[in-house]
This record gives C-alpha cells, structure tokens and sequence, in this order.
C-alpha cells in the first residue's frame, strides 16, 4: 500500500493546492453585481446586494444607484440567493415590481 510518508505529503500537496486556489479566485468588490453578464445583457438595471441590503445597479457597474432599507438577512434563502446572484430588470415598472417584492 502507501506509506505514511506518501500519505502525508499528498494530503500537504492538496492543502496547498486548495489554498492557492482560494487566494488567486478574485471575489466581486463590494458594489458590483454579478448579473452583469449573459442574461443581464440589454437590462436597464441590476437588483443585487450592497452592503448587506438589497440595492439597484446599473449594468455599468460601480456604486449602486439606490440602496433600499432592506436587509438580506430579512429575507427568506431563495429569496436572499436571487439577489446575490443578481436580478436583471429591463424597465422602471418592472424595478418598481422587484422592489416592491422585497421591502420588509
């Protein structure tokens, strides 16, 4: 079989091999949504998360245009998932809509 040796230094390789990995992945700055690709493309604004509370982007990027009063942690999981994955919305009623959604 292996010896402890063998053992050993895979499990040490991995480590570090999964700890590099997690230093090099980039996480998002903090005010820029990430559905400001594929389907978010043509959209006039973007629902995503700044700070802890639901905010509105546009799809440049950047700071937010409009931070609500609403906490992600008020929220229930499927609904706190959609907008850190971000909502890409097309129109001012269609905003109004999502917004309206998630007021506490």
């Amino acid at each position: 079989m292996f010896s402890r040796r063998t053992v050993l230094i895979f499990f040490a390789a991995a480590a570090v091999m999964m700890s590099a990995a997690a230093i090099a992945k980039p996480d998002k700055p903090s005010g820029a949504p990430k559905a400001a690709s594929g389907a978010a493309q043509g959209c006039k604004y973007i629902v995503s998360e700044y700070n802890g509370y639901v905010a509105v982007f546009t799809p440049e990027g950047g700071e937010p245009a409009y931070v609500t009063a609403t906490p992600l942690s008020a929220l229930p999981s499927a609904d706190r998932l959609s907008i850190e994955t971000g909502i890409a919305v097309y129109s001012e009623k269609q905003l109004t809509a999502v917004l309206e959604d998630y007021e506490s």
